[in-house]
């Protein structure tokens, strides 16, 4: 077919339905990588919303979150639209036929063992219910077909498939299937229902926390416990040739005690296949067309996490490389508060992505350390070939700098309490010239509290006439140690000489001084 001029909305609708041969098809997907007009026609046909996230943004909305199997107090816990049934008659719950497509007899008690409670989710072609186990009386989450589109095939088809390449996931990080039933128009299946709160909530309350000058507290390194986590669970599904391809904060999931859940795997793909027969769910844009929401048509992704090469819209180079980013664009957020990437709308955000370099996170925020840094701009690089080679070599390489920055701040902690019983002026500053740590010696000489300077330059100390030269400082940054005499300022306005030692740990990213009071009158 000629794609010239725009697709006609009947042959858009069979491409959906899968109706069209192997040619037409591929005409049809190349017109849609770059016809945003008919990319959008894709959306107006309301695709697949997979409500499953619906389900989780409800259960984390709240610290009560579906504790009881009571349809009422599930309700009166969650914020359901009063538009959605809460329940459904037992005599309605799974009608149709007794055989599988396979020709499998299905059994009353595998009907019966999942009871639908509450309806909390509804897209194009699913609906989800809270539902209990009867069996072993728990709470789970049930997918269901809804009844105006059950009877396409395709739609039975893909159903069936984004059940299945769920249930290939079998780790931690990610939502158990535990059981399906291909009924043909009665199909459904029965996951976890995942309690907990989205990753982007906790960074947004670390952000606020830290106000403008960002470092790594506590806080930030936990979220980075929980992005080793999530990396961990994209390598496991690498290696089962899946791939998630939208990777952003807010799919992410972590629970009271600390557990981790990778959520909304609506665009995944499996590695090497080609999207025949079965079509990925494309995902709705949101209502207020924010970069943060997940773009519909052919370049799918959300703008402000988005690779490179899916916002130029080439699916033919989406691959395991692409979820690298993704990952890099996390850790970015968790690391400055922000993603990669920002503007007033998708598009500003998606050519930026195409045409704008991206800043080192040290750029915005100097206090962040180097390494760390260093590794999430090894993710964010536009050319693929210059990226990590893969997301088990980022996980690995982020924990290995992480248990490292550990042992390494411990045996800082360890120094500082040996030079607080010292005599001699000490303190820490980093490679900004910036006061980080000082001893109780400097109330003792100078009459200055050490947190006084916290965050300061070391100059505010130091006389005018005195300011190391440019030279030396560049022979500290090459780790050498460098004698340099000053006078520094006491508290009453005064001045005393100095001999100060300096010397840089450069993997800390810190230098280490040490002042002996010299006689010499200032």
């Amino acid at each position: 077919m000629d794609v010239k001029d725009c697709i006609q909305h009947v042959q858009i609708l069979r491409w959906l339905r899968c109706e069209l041969d192997e040619a037409t098809e591929q005409a049809v997907e190349a017109h849609l990588e770059g016809c945003d007009a008919c990319a959008r026609i894709v959306d107006d046909f309301k695709d697949e919303l997979d409500p499953f996230v619906a389900i989780l943004q409800v259960a984390s909305s709240g610290s009560s979150t579906f504790e009881t199997t009571d349809s009422d107090s599930l309700d009166r816990s969650t914020d359901v639209d009063e538009s959605l049934p809460r329940s459904v008659p037992p005599e309605q719950q799974f009608e149709g036929q007794t055989m599988d497509r396979s020709g499998t007899q299905i059994t009353s008690s595998s009907r019966s063992r999942w009871q639908p409670e509450l309806l909390i989710g509804s897209g194009g072609i699913g609906e989800v219910w809270v539902a209990q186990d009867t069996l072993l009386g728990r709470t789970v989450a049930l997918k269901k077909l809804k009844r105006s589109t059950a009877g396409v095939a395709s739609v039975q088809a893909r159903f069936l498939a984004e059940a299945r390449i769920t249930a290939r996931l079998e780790h931690p990080g990610t939502v158990t299937v535990m059981d399906l039933v291909d009924d043909g128009p009665d199909s459904y299946y029965v996951m976890t229902l995942v309690r907990g709160r989205p990753l982007s909530e906790l960074i947004r309350r670390d952000r606020q926390a830290q106000a403008d000058d960002r470092c790594l507290t506590s806080n930030t390194t936990q979220l980075i416990r929980y992005w080793i986590a999530v990396a961990r669970t994209i390598a496991f599904a690498h290696s089962r040739r899946i791939l998630h391809r939208d990777l952003k904060s807010d799919n992410i999931i972590v629970g009271e005690f600390g557990q981790v859940t990778v959520i909304d795997w609506g665009l995944a793909k499996r590695i090497g296949e080609t999207d025949q027969g079965v079509r990925t769910p494309v995902m709705s844009a949101g209502i207020d067309g924010s970069p943060l929401s997940t773009l519909p048509g052919a370049k799918l992704g959300t703008p402000c996490f988005m690779a490179p090469e899916q916002a130029r819209g080439e699916s033919h180079r989406v691959d395991e490389q692409t979820d690298v980013w993704g990952l890099g664009a996390m850790l970015y957020e968790i690391l400055t508060g922000r993603p990669p990437f920002e503007g007033a709308t998708p598009e500003h955000v998606i050519q930026a992505v195409i045409d704008k370099p991206v800043d080192s996170p040290r750029d915005l925020f100097p206090r962040l350390p180097t390494g760390l840094c260093d590794l999430c701009m090894g993710a964010l690089q536009k050319d693929k070939l210059m990226r990590l080679g893969s997301v088990t070599e980022l996980a690995g390489s982020v924990e290995n700098w992480m248990n490292k920055d550990a042992a390494q701040k411990q045996s800082s902690q360890a120094r500082q309490k040996l030079f607080e019983l010292s005599g001699e002026l000490m303190f820490i500053f980093d490679f900004q010239s910036r006061i980080v740590w000082g001893n109780a010696a400097w109330k003792r000489q100078l009459g200055w509290e050490p947190e006084q300077w916290i965050g300061k330059p070391s100059e505010s100390l130091v006389h005018p006439e005195d300011t190391m030269p440019e030279e030396k400082k560049q022979q500290i940054r090459r780790g050498e140690t460098v004698v340099h005499e000053v006078r520094n300022r006491h508290v009453n306005g005064s001045y005393r000489w100095y001999s100060w030692h300096f010397t840089a740990v450069p993997d800390e990213g810190h230098i280490y001084a040490i002042g002996i009071r010299i006689d010499r009158e200032a």
